[in-house]
């Protein structure tokens, strides 16, 4: 082999041991952003779950929680305005057909005035409320996140093929064009 030969080999080697150490350094950076993002997700979990025990829920968010994880079962039907539910739950009518609906679908220990009493009492819900929403805010934005979803096969197989297509294809393609001008301008 002559040296122009070596030389060629020489810097193919370089550009292919730089795109795989490249390709290893993105995929570390990937894993990583989504073991943080999968961290964050679970760590807002778990303070909105400290949050929203019933026993330290004002009264009229203990009803909301309560209709929303213990009597509605399908995800699809449950409420997703809190704001507006414990607003709307000051009106004694929306009040009276909440404690209609809790009796008949769920377990309810207290009269309808007991109900209506707690209910007018309790002006401690909006405040609590402005705890609870930035959280669960974070956390939706946390799972649409793209680093939400785990790492594919396919993915790893995508991204390596965008490098070695950077790297090589696209370079070859710049030198076959700076070749062709060159030929042109003789």
């Amino acid at each position: 082999m002559n040296k122009k030969t070596k030389k060629i080999i020489a810097k193919e080697f370089l550009f292919l041991l730089g795109t795989t150490i490249l390709f290893f350094v993105v995929l570390f950076i990937w894993i990583m952003l989504h073991e943080s993002n999968y961290n964050k997700k679970h760590e807002l979990k778990d303070k909105i779950s400290e949050l929203t025990i019933y026993e330290k829920l004002p009264y009229r968010l203990r009803v909301f929680y309560y209709i929303n994880n213990d009597i509605i079962k399908n995800s699809w039907d449950k409420m997703s305005d809190s704001e507006k539910f414990i607003s709307d739950l000051k009106d004694k009518e929306q009040a009276s057909e909440t404690y209609d609906y809790i009796k008949e679908e769920g377990n309810i220990s207290i009269t309808k005035d007991e109900f209506l009493e707690k209910i007018s009492k309790d002006n401690k819900s909006e405040n609590y409320l402005t705890k609870i929403l930035p959280l669960e805010r974070k956390l939706e934005e946390t799972k649409d996140s793209f680093f939400n979803s785990s790492i594919r096969d396919d993915e790893i197989l995508g991204l390596g093929i965008f490098l070695f297509s950077i790297f090589f294809l696209l370079r070859y393609l710049i030198y076959g064009t700076k070749w062709s001008i060159k030929q042109l301008k003789e």
